[in-house]
């Protein structure tokens, strides 16, 4: 009787044991789950965070190039317009050389 008490105590035990054991790991996997899904989290926020800057900075910078675009078109067209009557001018000296030359 005392052989089957101790075992019984024995087996107790190994499952006490056991259940102990199994305990920790479960609670070790789920912290280190929580770990992993507050890291991801923060990882996210941070690169929506940047995707929203970069977002912002190409919108800001789109709307610049419009503007500067539209500024050179203008100068464009008034640096053609002198430039066109640089060459009359250009061409109509030209001209009065000619009539000097002969």
């Amino acid at each position: 009787m005392s052989d089957m008490i101790q075992n019984f105590v024995l087996i107790i035990g190994l499952i006490i044991s056991f259940l102990c054991l199994l305990g920790g790991v479960i609670t070790v996997w789920v912290n280190t789950n929580v770990k992993i899904a507050k890291i991801e989290t923060t990882v996210n926020i941070k690169i929506a965070a940047m995707e929203m800057s970069i977002a912002g900075y190409i919108k800001s910078n789109t709307e610049n190039l419009h503007e500067s675009f539209k500024e050179n078109k203008e100068e464009h067209k008034t640096i053609g317009s002198e430039v066109k009557e640089i060459r009359a001018i250009v061409n109509e000296i030209n001209i009065s050389i000619a009539k000097f030359a002969k």
